[in-house]
């Protein structure tokens, strides 16, 4: 339950960064909102971040990969409900390990400053969120 409250807390943070009066889920479909794998998966690698912190117990990000399906795929639920939790994890915590938590943050205050999704990550992690896209999926079909 630990990794589930801070991953629930990480969503007000999220919402208070993006400047919403409702919840985070604008339309997914929308590309210059932010798409589910970022919010949940975010959430996710923070809750999980989190909790190791108090237990030295880190979850290691759940990965069911479907060759057929990349990141990009995962902007909604509806091709698989969890995987954009699990790739969305695996992808913040790549962000985070590349770029730093600082940046990783700033992606969210960036959209609450009006930019677009595409544009908030590039100026926040300095790589096109396509480029970024065919490099994780890159490094995930390696290690997978």
């Amino acid at each position: 339950l630990s990794s589930i409250t801070t991953h629930e807390m990480f969503h007000i943070w999220q919402r208070a960064a993006y400047q919403r009066n409702s919840d985070n889920g604008l339309d997914p479909r929308n590309p210059l909102n932010p798409p589910v794998w970022f919010d949940e998966g975010g959430a996710d690698f923070f809750g999980e971040a989190m909790f190791s912190k108090s237990s030295s117990y880190y979850q290691v990000p759940r990965v069911r990969w479907q060759p057929t399906f990349k990141l990009k795929d995962y902007t909604t639920r509806e091709i698989d409900r969890y995987l954009p939790y699990y790739l969305g994890h695996a992808a913040s915590e790549y962000i985070v390990a590349s770029k730093g938590m600082d940046n990783f943050l700033q992606v969210y205050s960036n959209v609450g400053k009006g930019q677009d999704f595409p544009t908030a990550f590039e100026n926040a992690l300095g790589i096109t969120l396509d480029a970024f896209y065919l490099k994780f999926d890159r490094v995930l079909e390696k290690i997978l």
